[in-house]
């Protein structure tokens, strides 16, 4: 259908996110910014936080965007 989507991982003093953008070949485009705040888990690695973090920022910002429902989220039980 001409679609192409991107996302890029971005930051702020206590949070992160992703910047999703969803193109089309008419040069047409929408942009959408989730941002959420770091969790301040102790004794863990810092690093595998933030990639988690980014994950699950990069799987709901893009449901959010192609207005479909993500799979149950089985990760914070």
């Amino acid at each position: 259908n001409g679609l192409a989507v991107t996302q890029f991982p971005i930051a702020s003093p206590g949070n992160l996110g992703v910047i999703t953008i969803l193109l089309h070949t008419s040069g047409q485009f929408i942009r959408a910014r989730f941002m959420m705040p770091i969790p301040g888990l102790s004794g863990t690695n810092v690093t595998q936080n933030a990639g988690a973090a980014i994950t699950y920022a990069r799987r709901y910002a893009l449901s959010a965007v192609l207005c479909v429902a993500a799979d149950e989220d089985t990760d914070g039980t």
